[in-house]
């Protein structure tokens, strides 16, 4: 039985994380996720022993290297590696996933139920086929808890710090595994409340003083993370339903599991500001979700087939989200026609052409253009002013060419690129700001013009 079920499990998330890649092979060959082009370039980087500084991107900034962008630097064909990395940890993750619910004194039931909604859900999906920082966290995280819970207590503490290495504000994590274990299995107050101080310590500082108490985003979260309503990344319905169900089943003994939901309030807010927190949060959401599946299960029902029906209703409700975000995740951009676009700037421009886009494009062009930009991924995240950020949207809004030319020679900016994303993101009408000086002032031409992507070179010397 264990045996079939470790089989069960390979075949069932190797199949759904492989497929992504299989469907998406066929159309589009490179990887998905524009945040996934900073790790390709950080790693580019690394081969041409180029130091710290950046640049392909205008003025001072250091690249945020980390060991994730040095492992690929090691290899030839890195976009195959960025590939298939993160599905053999997928898988891997599913498979420990798995033993450390049996560690927990699960059942077999238990923990085979919690790892199939585990492997099936839209945020393990993500997690293992868009190559992103998480992914390595996540599964280095199940890996220390197994660790830990087989007495093995150095390699445990030597991946804690791997974790800490790779991403400081993944801290928490070390520091609520090993609190959660002590608690569990160490019982010592003296200790159990070092650790709580430092949790809610590393929170307070960590979260609301880098980020600020934003109601707004705590309002929206699950309405921005709920993948059957569009979300990119977050949860299904049919698994956030169970949860809920399991949460209210195990309130009965909520002294045995309150440490679980403190566990999940932190891992709830982390979840808020950085959004990768999620796949932690699954860990414990498809354990619940898993009792409120055998509690119903087990009921006895006045009529089976009605028992059978609504069983059935949850079963295909998880596939079904699922199967639909495995549908929408083949299509994430970048698309060809953005790449190909790229490669034609490259081509046709001089190496040292600062390029203007919105940020979440920055590190693409810099990985496939090889051009430098004024803002991208990492600045937005890390930038306390975000001047360049408010730099931007005057440049979007404007309908001033005095105000739009003085921004864009500030940065010495030669070239405009757009895609369509940007283009619905940005700007309501097509004759709003940046969008009508470029067609109506002489200042601009419009260079490349290819399946909904736009070049437009700037001239500084025009009037």
């Amino acid at each position: 039985m264990k045996y079939r079920n470790l089989l069960i499990l390979i075949i069932l998330s190797g199949v759904i994380l492989i497929s992504i890649h299989f469907f998406r092979g066929k159309s589009n060959p490179y990887l998905p996720g524009y945040k996934t082009y900073k790790h390709l370039y950080n790693a580019q980087r690394f081969n041409n022993f180029s130091g710290l500084e950046n640049p392909l991107f205008f003025g001072e900034k250091d690249l945020n290297y980390d060991l994730v962008d040095f492992f690929i630097s090691l290899f030839l064909e890195k976009q195959l590696i960025m590939k298939f990395t993160p599905f053999i940890l997928g898988v891997l993750s599913s498979l420990i996933y798995f033993l450390v619910l049996k560690k927990l004194n699960c059942t077999e039931e238990l923990s085979f139920i919690a790892t199939v909604i585990f492997s099936i859900s839209p945020v393990f999906i993500y997690s293992f086929s868009v190559f992103n920082e998480y992914f390595i966290i996540a599964f280095l995280t199940l890996l220390s808890i197994y660790l830990l819970l087989t007495d093995k207590y150095f390699f445990s503490l030597l991946i804690f710090c791997m974790i800490i290495i790779i991403d400081l504000s993944s801290l928490i994590i070390p520091l609520l595994i090993l609190f959660t274990y002590i608690y569990n299995f160490k019982p010592k107050k003296s200790i159990n409340m070092i650790f709580l101080f430092m949790i809610i310590s590393f929170t307070l500082v960590n979260v609301f003083e880098n980020n600020g108490i934003n109601i707004v985003k705590f309002l929206n979260f699950y309405r921005n993370h709920v993948t059957d309503l569009g979300a990119d990344f977050g949860f299904g319905i049919f698994s956030i339903a169970l949860s809920l169900i399991g949460l209210l089943i195990s309130w009965r003994k909520k002294t045995r599991f309150s440490l679980y939901y403190f566990v999940i309030a932190i891992l709830g807010i982390y979840s808020v500001y950085y959004p990768g927190f999620l796949i932690f949060l699954e860990f414990f959401l498809c354990f619940f979700a898993a009792i409120a599946f055998i509690k119903l299960k087990n009921l006895k029902w006045q009529l089976s087939i009605l028992k059978e029906y609504a069983l059935l209703l949850i079963i295909c409700g998880l596939f079904f989200s699922s199967v639909s975000y495995i549908n929408r995740a083949v299509s994430f951009p970048p698309h060809i026609n953005e790449i190909q676009s790229l490669k034609w700037l490259q081509n046709n421009s001089d190496q040292g052409s600062i390029i203007f886009s919105h940020y979440t494009n920055g590190n693409l062009i810099q990985a496939v253009s090889k051009r430098p930009v004024i803002t991208d991924i990492e600045y937005y995240e890390s930038s306390r002013d975000r001047i360049r950020i408010k730099d931007s949207e005057s440049i979007y809004y404007s309908r001033d060419l005095i105000v739009t030319k003085s921004l864009l020679n500030k940065y010495n900016i030669s070239y405009i690129w757009i895609n369509p994303v940007m283009k619905n993101k940005v700007w309501e009408t097509s004759d709003q700001g940046l969008l009508f000086l470029m067609k109506n002032s002489r200042i601009f031409t419009n260079i490349y013009l290819e399946e909904n992507i736009e070049i437009w070179k700037y001239h500084q010397d025009r009037s």
